[in-house]
């Protein structure tokens, strides 16, 4: 697990060092690394290889090598989930309000006008309870030939059920696709390889990216009032981030028996369980390890640090800690929380709501590991190109050119201008650096990418929430399942790679 993780630090500092975000691999004035898509596409700003004419826009930004004009004279039909749908397209009817949606309208008339296409959404449910149905409607219609489709823009588990079905091309085949361009990030593509094909993928084409990274959040009104500093040596919450001394042990101390007796008040709080997959990957744990696209169970999963790990997180979630409850946003929204663990989505609400908070990146397991980890949840979009497509080179040429598009017209809007500053109310240069460093530290699991068919992404989660089984432990849960795990995951290869 840390060789993999070590060479995923590297991999990705080179792509934010290309793209003049970060220093060095392991430099410890930027502990996170590890990147993800939104700052290391987005940060190659004006001026940075600008003087190339041939590879730059005016503006600085790295152009894509698809034909500068071409005409299919055509509609351009994509099968979507619409649970997320204001986040990536808006209708043509629709009245645009903010900077977001303007941009939104902006890349989708970009690609539309420099190629001749018209780009019509057809919308249905996709989301996890309707997963299944939406790729059964999808595979009905490439099962027939139907050639209804030139893309598919999907939740995320509904890739990996459409891959197995056989429902899509290899991207790697797929023409003008360019995996060597920054706006499909490589970690991604890395782990959704099986084998050496790639069947979904996604980067700055879709903002639901960004929006769905899990992330701590404090209260920093709260943090001062109660004196937390005084319990990390007279040190604010970033310098504890900085220090890399943001560990479970930290937040226990901090969150734990801090807020005296005020009523309603909370340490620590959390919406449900599936919180717990961020206190998982922000340990520095993996399910599955994907190595040059041979999947193997990962070694963490038998290793006593995980088994004691689960028991210090399970003490959270069903513990009789007064101050720690598994309860809605509105607590730390209302100001009656001061640790609270969501995705950074939910900052848009806590400042319309007036607090004064930071993101924080998941605490890791201790202070012998190296970077902060998180994940990202299940509500982002991955692409496909169905394996009926009616003509490959407009479907390659058009996902390439959305994405292409949105690196140089969405990605700083959505990243700096919308969650960085907007959406970040104690907005200094501090809580600034929060955000990258949690933007920068998402990994991602192949498990939770084939979610159905390996069916151990919730192992974790479900049993730190047990309340029937306070004893559980998770030798036993390992124990009883690990031989179910590499069959499925042989099977997985067996079809995919």
């Amino acid at each position: 697990m840390k060789a993999l993780f070590a060479k995923v630090v590297c991999l990705l500092t080179a792509l934010l060092l290309m793209a003049g975000a970060l220093s060095a691999c392991g430099d410890q004035e930027s502990p996170s690394g590890n990147g993800t898509t939104p700052p290391s596409q987005s940060t190659t700003g004006p001026g940075e290889g600008g003087d190339d004419e041939d590879l730059y826009d005016s503006k600085g930004y790295l152009k894509d090598s698809l034909p500068e004009t071409y005409d299919f004279d055509s509609d351009f039909n994509i099968y979507t989930w619409d649970e997320q749908l204001s986040w990536e397209w808006v209708e043509a009817d629709s009245e645009v309000e903010g900077t977001v949606m303007q941009k939104l309208v902006e890349r989708q008339r970009n690609v539309e006008d420099r190629f001749g296409v018209t780009i019509k959404l057809v919308k249905v449910h996709g989301n996890w309870e309707n997963r299944t149905t939406f790729v059964q409607t999808l595979a009905n219609n490439v099962q027939s030939n139907m050639h209804t489709y030139d893309l598919v823009g999907q939740y995320t588990p509904a890739a990996g059920i459409g891959a197995m079905q056989g429902l899509y091309y290899d991207l790697n085949e797929v023409p003008y696709f360019d995996l060597e361009k920054p706006w499909w990030p490589e970690l991604i593509s890395q782990t959704a390889t099986i084998g050496d094909k790639l069947y979904f993928t996604t980067g700055d084409i879709t903002p639901t990216l960004i929006r769905n990274v899990h992330s701590m959040f404090v209260n920093t009104d709260l943090y001062a009032s109660l004196g937390l500093a005084d319990l990390a040596d007279g040190r604010s919450i970033y310098d504890v981030v900085r220090d890399m001394d943001w560990t479970l042990e930290m937040l226990q101390t901090m969150g734990i028996g801090t807020v005296g007796n005020r009523e309603g008040m909370y340490g620590i709080t959390f919406d449900n369980n599936v919180q717990a997959d961020a206190f998982f990957y922000g340990g520095g744990f993996m399910l599955v390890e994907n190595v040059d696209g041979v999947l193997l169970l990962s070694d963490d999963l038998s290793s006593t640090t995980l088994n004691d790990y689960f028991d210090e997180i399970k003490d959270l979630f069903v513990g009789e800690y007064a101050d720690v409850a598994i309860t809605t946003s509105s607590v730390f929204a209302d100001k009656q929380s001061v640790f609270y663990s969501g995705t950074i989505a939910q900052s848009q609400n806590f400042t319309d709501e007036g607090v004064h908070f930071s993101i924080l990146p998941m605490p890791m397991s201790s202070s012998e590991q190296e970077n902060y980890y998180t994940c990202s949840s299940f509500w982002v979009t991955m692409y496909s190109v169905p394996s009926d497509a009616d003509n490959l080179e407009m479907s390659g040429m058009i996902l390439e050119a959305l994405g292409s598009e949105a690196y140089r017209t969405l990605s700083d809007e959505i990243y700096y201008n919308f969650f960085q500053t907007r959406y970040n109310a104690d907005d200094g240069a501090d809580s600034a650096e929060m955000f990258d460093i949690v933007s920068a530290s998402v990994v991602f699991d192949t498990a939770r990418l084939f979610a159905d068919e390996l069916s151990m992404f919730s192992s974790f989660r479900t049993g730190v929430s047990d309340t029937s089984d306070p004893n559980g432990s998770w030798s036993s849960i390992y124990g009883s399942l690990h031989t179910t795990w590499e069959e499925k995951i042989a099977n997985i290869y067996g079809k995919v790679g």
